[in-house]
């Protein structure tokens, strides 16, 4: 009972139309990941390689690696998405179940109700795993970011050679 009166306050599926509606409606962009930007970030990784590279070429990665770090955001917003609707949903399970409840307090209770009911179980595992999956992301903008700004750098001093 309380799993259906869950599933019709959030529904995950109607909140990502929602979204995406709303995307359509301020004309935002859809952003793909370059499908060869594997590729270039295992190039980057060999600096024979990257000596080799004209400075045009430098900037063009930039970009990409830039576009791929835009990319990399809007899944990083996706996966904090998900951990609030995880949390919100936690949340209200345990609201429902609070005053049937046994502990001393709304932290006793509330750890109680999330270790021991099987929804909670279930949405605690989906958020950990959404956790780790956003900083995963995160580390590898960061590096990223890095990354392009050298690619950058690159580009001018190479430019004032030439």
């Amino acid at each position: 009972m309380i799993y259906e009166k869950l599933h019709n306050r959030f529904d995950l599926g109607e909140m990502g139309e929602k979204v995406e509606v709303m995307k359509s409606e301020i004309g935002f962009p859809e952003i793909r990941a370059s499908p060869n930007i594997v590729q270039i970030i295992n190039n980057l990784s060999d600096i024979n390689f990257i000596q080799k590279l004209h400075p045009t070429t430098i900037a063009e990665y930039s970009v990409l690696l830039a576009s791929y770090s835009l990319y990399l955001t809007t899944q990083e917003n996706k996966y904090k998405a998900y951990v609030n609707w995880c949390e919100s949903n936690l949340e209200h399970l345990v609201g429902t179940m609070l005053p049937d409840a046994i502990g001393y307090g709304f932290d006793e209770k509330n750890l109680i109700i999330r270790a021991n009911h099987e929804k909670c179980k279930e949405l605690s595992d989906q958020k950990l795993i959404a956790i780790t999956k956003l900083e995963v992301i995160r580390n590898t903008s960061i590096k990223l970011e890095f990354i392009t700004n050298s690619l950058k750098n690159l580009y001018f001093e190479k430019r004032k050679r030439d």
